[in-house]
């Protein structure tokens, strides 16, 4: 058999092309299939750190310190934590999630190309919403407990995502301060800092159920204070909850 130039660049293209299939990454699609609390945390997650390209692939790139979230996906979909690569001198690590063969409709989640600055609003139901924002917050928000001295939450997103963020925690029944600062044109943050507005929504988002969602180092003193100091309930929380059912 004669070998050209051409025989050959069509041969390495065959066994790249093989060398892809073998390497295809099998994942739980039950995961993607079945609504959870795990599922619309991870899609809220999504939406703040996620990038969806062209070809439906979407990566999520954190500093690593967080890469227990990945090291969390990857146990949810089942993937070898392998598939989480680091970058950048050992200061980035990303996980590539290939979505070309579900029929997933990411829209309803917000997740489209390009979604900084051509934002969608989500369409989540009200039974999972709590999961889906405490995803979002880990993404893009900022969390700050230090008992008498500081209590905030903070989101930073896209104006339109703000509106919607903030009129999910009126959905939920969160009546407190919400202040707005724009950072530029497209850009706003909402921040709730009031002490009885903090753990009124520490309350509603019920962090205790959640905690094993959450990135830990976000929540880990909220938690601790919830289980051992009963003292972080807002005394008033517990009349708006009668008011609530009422």
């Amino acid at each position: 058999m004669i070998y050209n130039s051409k025989t050959i660049v069509i041969y390495f293209h065959m066994l790249r092309s093989h060398k892809k299939r073998q390497s295809k990454i099998q994942y739980n699609l039950s995961f993607f299939e079945n609504e959870s609390d795990e599922l619309y945390y991870f899609w809220g997650f999504i939406l703040g750190d996620g990038c969806l390209t062209c070809n439906k692939h979407l990566t999520i790139s954190l500093n690593i310190k967080d890469i227990i979230i990945l090291e969390k996906f990857c146990k949810w979909l089942k993937i070898d934590e392998s598939n989480i690569k680091i970058y950048n001198h050992g200061s980035v690590c990303r996980l590539n999630i290939y979505l070309n063969f579900l029929k997933i409709n990411s829209s309803k989640f917000g997740v489209v190309r390009n979604k900084t600055y051509n934002p969608v609003v989500p369409e989540i139901s009200f039974k999972y919403i709590k999961p889906f924002l405490l995803g979002l917050i880990d993404a893009d928000g900022h969390v700050s407990f230090r008992p008498g001295k500081n209590y905030s939450i903070e989101m930073t997103n896209n104006h339109l995502i703000i509106d919607w963020y903030v009129s999910q925690l009126r959905l939920i029944n969160f009546n407190g301060n919400i202040n707005y600062f724009s950072k530029k044109s497209t850009w706003n943050k909402a921040r709730i800092r009031r002490k009885n507005d903090f753990l009124d929504l520490i309350n509603i988002l019920n962090i205790k159920k959640y905690y094993y969602l959450l990135l830990e180092r976000k929540w880990k003193d909220i938690y601790n204070h919830i289980i051992n100091n009963k003292q972080i309930i807002n005394k008033n929380y517990k009349l708006t909850e009668l008011q609530r059912k009422e």
